[in-house]
């Protein structure tokens, strides 16, 4: 067993996550999820700057000899990024938002353009992994 570390788009993320490739929330993860305004920020940043803090999962082999991979740090991030391309929150950071992403505040993923829906897919987090 070993540590690898890969990055992965938003879209992929969001992909993996409905495909059950990942669980953000094992037993061992806190219930709390922050409010939209700390979301947005997460999506803010990767937008601005082009980084938001590395997240880390372990392997986890079931019964049927499938593995998923458990949340163990970056539950938060990883579910601001799921949640806004799910439509479940609109983009409203308290962060400065650069003039380029402007005309996306106030909106919900589903009713950004397809060039602002292709920025967010874009985006990327780097992940951990224990395997």
């Amino acid at each position: 067993m070993s540590w690898i570390r890969i990055t992965v788009t938003f879209i992929d993320l969001f992909l993996s996550v409905e495909r059950n490739d990942y669980e953000l929330n094992p037993e061992h993860q806190r219930d709390v999820v922050h409010d939209d305004i700390w979301q947005s920020g997460i999506i803010n940043s990767a937008l601005s700057i082009g980084d938001i803090p590395q997240v880390y999962f372990h392997t986890v082999i079931k019964e049927d000899g499938s593995s998923i991979r458990e949340s163990l740090d970056g539950k938060q991030r990883c579910m601001s990024i799921i949640r806004f391309i799910d439509n479940k929150y609109k983009f409203n950071p308290k962060s400065i938002v650069w003039d380029i992403n402007q005309n996306m505040v106030g909106k919900y993923y589903k009713d950004l353009t397809p060039v602002d829906k292709q920025k967010v897919d874009r985006c990327t987090i780097d992940c951990k992994i224990y395997m």
